[in-house]
């Protein structure tokens, strides 16, 4: 084998080892958890309010019954959806997505 041929059996080698780092990264991507919530609503409160909760106290939300939830991804606003119950012998809520926050996006592109 010539030297000219052995150089571009290398750089084809390394090609192609580069393009399949991407996808091994997009891996690595994919298996970061992320934490969600759910958020029903907010309340501002004293101190001397908060205070005084105790076993029972009723603290109001700013939402009405029915309104959307917010459901966040590491503390940014992804989408809105309603609260649901799923039918299992040991019930669940689950959340039934309702609205896209704006410039969140649906699936990623490519996949």
């Amino acid at each position: 084998m010539s030297q000219m041929q052995g150089g571009e059996e290398a750089t084809r080698d390394a090609r192609a080892e580069a393009s399949a780092a991407p996808l091994e990264r997009v891996d690595v991507v994919d298996a970061i958890p992320l934490k969600i919530k759910v958020v029903l609503g907010s309340a501002v409160m004293s101190v001397r309010d908060v205070s005084g909760l105790r076993p029972g106290s009723l603290l109001t939300l700013d939402r009405k019954l029915g309104q959307p939830v917010d459901v966040t991804v590491n503390d940014r606003l992804i989408c809105r959806g309603e609260i649901a119950v799923t039918d299992d012998a040991a019930p669940r809520f689950v959340i039934k997505i309702v609205e896209l926050a704006s410039g969140s996006t649906s699936g990623r592109s490519g996949k």
